[in-house]
């Protein structure tokens, strides 16, 4: 009996110490359940939380004279413009603009900005407050550069005016489509194939002459500025064109200062009286001078002109200095222009779609400017020009014309430009042999 009791007492104990470890057990292991576990970080490897970083922004960004980086912007005068105008749209206050037109009037005079001149302003931000001018580029032609800087409210001309340098490309192509997009193949921009065909104009006839394999070679005089990367698109110096009628070459050069021809290399001037190709751009003929079957009328007539097939809306230009003789609707010529050039010469345009504007009979344009637009007004079937020159009131075939130079060197001037052509030569040969 004292045995048995003995086995209970020691089974309660062991019971009770069994209860007491489980329930020490879940005391020390217990966690709570939405606790996440937690990572320490020394302090020297801690970085700023994302909230911290916005927190910083908003603290930085409050200060009122805490500066953005300055903003450099190119601005270019695509049309003629007030200098006020001009400065005011690309956020250059007018007491500014003041500082900087008084800055450059022993430099550039005029009220008016002039196509091609060219801006890189630099200001600087205030949050909350204007733009601050800090500088000014100012590139104008032919390949001048201004630099004013601003100190202390005043704006002054931190470098005089100097004259950009100059690097010479070579540049050559065939003849596969047209000059213009195989001059645009080559690199030439489309300023320089624009003067090119105008220049070529006046002594080849581009329509009937050019064929595919034909060559043409150019030297493009480019002006550079290393502090803006700006690069001119480039004058022509010197062009060839190989045809199969022949060779022709082109100089530019200026017998006098600001005074720019082109020649060839007898010297006499490629400019003629007479524009070949009165239309801009590359138009092809569909009607040539003489007896031909009307389109319209279906019988044979005399065509006393060339019809030049070209877009709605290409524009016409002078095919030389003159006066508007006649300008208005002309029955089957529809729009109608004469320009009367000398006591003998008078060339018409007709079918044209409309007019240039500030033009009326009575004014005198010169030779390249726009006076219409290519249209199919009249008795026509299709947009095209048809031009002509009058001889003495007759009108004459413009491809049988020859007009003389309008310009021929002689004496010094001439054994200069033969001079100036050697080293225009040298300058082909060096940079043909570099290709």
């Amino acid at each position: 009996m004292r045995l048995r009791r003995t086995e209970l007492i020691i089974g309660i104990c062991c019971f009770i110490s069994g209860i007491s470890l489980i329930i020490y057990d879940l005391i020390d292991n217990r966690k709570l359940p939405d606790e996440p576990e937690k990572i320490v970080f020394s302090p020297q490897t801690r970085g700023p939380s994302a909230l911290e970083i916005v927190d910083m922004q908003k603290k930085l960004f409050a200060d009122p004279n805490t500066l953005i980086p300055s903003k450099t912007v190119e601005a270019i005068v695509k049309h003629p413009e007030s200098f006020i105008r001009f400065l005011k749209r690309h956020n250059v206050g007018l007491e500014d603009i003041k500082k900087i037109r008084k800055a450059l009037r022993p430099y550039y005079d005029k009220q008016q900005l002039s196509r091609g001149h060219r801006f890189y302003i630099t200001q600087k931000y205030k949050e909350g407050q204007k733009p601050s001018l800090e500088k000014i580029v100012f590139l104008l032609p032919p390949a001048k550069k201004v630099v004013l800087t601003v100190k202390d409210g005043r704006v002054e001309v931190s470098k005089k005016p100097i004259i950009l340098p100059k690097k010479f490309e070579y540049l050559k192509g065939t003849i596969q489509d047209s000059l213009y997009i195989d001059g645009l193949k080559a690199g030439l921009s489309r300023a320089a194939i624009n003067s090119l065909t105008k220049q070529f104009s006046y002594i080849i006839d581009l329509q009937r002459s050019l064929r595919q394999g034909d060559a043409f070679e150019v030297l493009v005089e480019r002006p550079f500025d290393q502090e803006t990367g700006f690069v001119d698109p480039g004058s022509i110096v010197y062009a060839s064109l190989n045809t199969r009628t022949g060779t022709e070459h082109i100089y530019r050069y200026a017998p006098k200062e600001n005074d720019v021809e082109y020649f060839d290399e007898k010297g006499r001037g490629i400019r003629k009286a007479l524009l070949k190709t009165p239309v801009q751009a590359a138009p092809r003929i569909t009607s040539r001078f003489g007896m031909r079957k009307h389109p319209i009328q279906g019988y044979t007539i005399m065509h006393r002109g060339i019809d030049f097939a070209a877009p709605r809306g290409t524009p016409v230009v002078a095919a030389g200095n003159g006066y508007i003789k006649k300008r208005g609707y002309l029955g089957s010529y529809g729009n109608y222009i004469l320009i009367q050039h000398n006591r003998d010469y008078a060339t018409a345009y007709a079918h044209l779609s409309r007019f240039a504007t500030g033009q009326k009979k009575g004014t005198y344009v010169k030779q390249g400017q726009i006076i219409a637009y290519v249209g199919t007004t009249g008795r026509s079937t299709a947009p095209h020009l048809h031009y002509e020159i009058h001889y003495k009131k007759k009108q004459v075939n413009p491809q049988k014309v020859k007009m003389p130079s309008q310009r021929n060197l002689l004496g010094a001037q001439k054994q200069n430009f033969i001079a100036h052509m050697r080293m225009i030569r040298d300058h082909v040969h060096i940079l043909k042999g570099q290709k």
